[in-house]
C-alpha cells in the first residue's frame, strides 16, 4: 500500500510539472514559439536530412521552416500524449480499475487541452485553435491507450500468486 501511495504521489508530481511545461510553452510570445520550433527543424534538419551539411544557411532555415507545422502539431500531441500516460496511470495506481481509469483520464486531458487553447487567447499574436485541441485530445487517447496497454503487460508479466490451499 505504502508503494501505491509513493508512485501516485509521484505520478501527481509528474503530471503537475507537465500542465506547468504545457502554460509555460503556451504563455510564449510568437515570437518564441516560432524560435523554438524552428530551432527544433535545424536540429531535425542536422539528424535525419542527408545533405544538411552541404546546405547555405538560408536553405537550412528553409528546411527548418517547411517542417515548421509538423513540427508544432507534434509537440501538441506529444505533450498531451504524456499527460494523458500519467493521468491513466495515476488513476490505476489510486485503484481505480481499468475502465474507471479511461473515462476521468480522458476528460481530465481534453479539458486541459480545451483550457490550454484558451489560455492562448490571451497571449500576444497566439491564437487557440479547436483543431488543437483535437491534436491535443488525440494525444491523450493514445497516452492513455499506451499506459492501458503497458498495465496489461505488467499484469501479465506478474507471476500469478498460487493458491495457498495446495
Amino acid at each position: 500500500m505504502k508503494k501505491k501511495i509513493v508512485l501516485s504521489c509521484v505520478l501527481s508530481v509528474l503530471i503537475a510539472a507537465m500542465l506547468v511545461f504545457i502554460f509555460v510553452m503556451s504563455a510564449k510570445t510568437a515570437d518564441e514559439s516560432n524560435r523554438i520550433s524552428r530551432s527544433v527543424g535545424y536540429r531535425i534538419g542536422e539528424t535525419f536530412k542527408k545533405d544538411f551539411d552541404t546546405m547555405t544557411e538560408s536553405e537550412r532555415i528553409d528546411y527548418a521552416e517547411s517542417i515548421d507545422r509538423p513540427v508544432r502539431k507534434s509537440a501538441h500531441f506529444l505533450e498531451f500524449l504524456i499527460l494523458g500516460a500519467l493521468l491513466y496511470a495515476d488513476l490505476r495506481v489510486i485503484g481505480a480499475g481499468k475502465s474507471q481509469s479511461v473515462v476521468p483520464a480522458l476528460s481530465a486531458g481534453v479539458f486541459f487541452a480545451a483550457l490550454d487553447e484558451f489560455h492562448q487567447l490571451f497571449v500576444p499574436e497566439r491564437a487557440g485553435l479547436w483543431s488543437d485541441v483535437m491534436i491535443d485530445s488525440a494525444g491523450v487517447v493514445f497516452g492513455c491507450a499506451a499506459s492501458f496497454l503497458l498495465f496489461l503487460i505488467v499484469s501479465a508479466l506478474k507471476p500469478k500468486k498460487k493458491n495457498a490451499d495446495n
